[in-house]
């Protein structure tokens, strides 16, 4: 695997207290991006393919969803979770990936990785933990 991962900030784990939410963007270099979003307990939660866009955008809250580019939290208060995107690199050089606390609006991510090889893949993890 031949991916330079370039990190500006990557906290590696995050707690939502009441009424915080994470606030998802991807930015592709120019392509068809593939990528994937799940967490541990379910796999697929949104698949991207043959769907170029230049950014996409998604949150992640403790409590419904009211769309479906929000997604719930499936944990009880204090057990962590690990949500994760999914990148393919087959017809994209590079993605963008900026995760939020919100309303805060504090970085918790912000990293670019780009690929050497079409054939690379590679897993962005951020773990999270609810409070409330």
């Amino acid at each position: 695997m031949a991916v330079t991962v370039t990190t500006v900030v990557d906290m590696g784990a995050v707690t939502l207290g009441q009424n915080e939410f994470l606030f998802y963007s991807l930015f592709p270099s120019a392509g068809n991006p593939i990528w994937s979003f799940s967490c541990a307990d379910r796999k697929g939660i949104f698949q991207v393919t043959n769907n170029p866009h230049p950014q996409y955008n998604w949150a992640v809250l403790n409590g419904p969803a009211p769309n479906p580019f929000v997604v719930s939290t499936d944990r009880a208060r204090g057990i962590a979770d690990i949500y994760g995107i999914f990148l393919v690199f087959a017809q994209v050089q590079s993605y963008r990936i900026t995760v939020a606390k919100r309303p805060l609006n504090v970085t918790v991510q912000d990293i670019t990785l780009t690929a050497q090889l079409r054939i690379d893949t590679f897993p962005v993890p951020l773990t999270l933990t609810t409070t409330t």
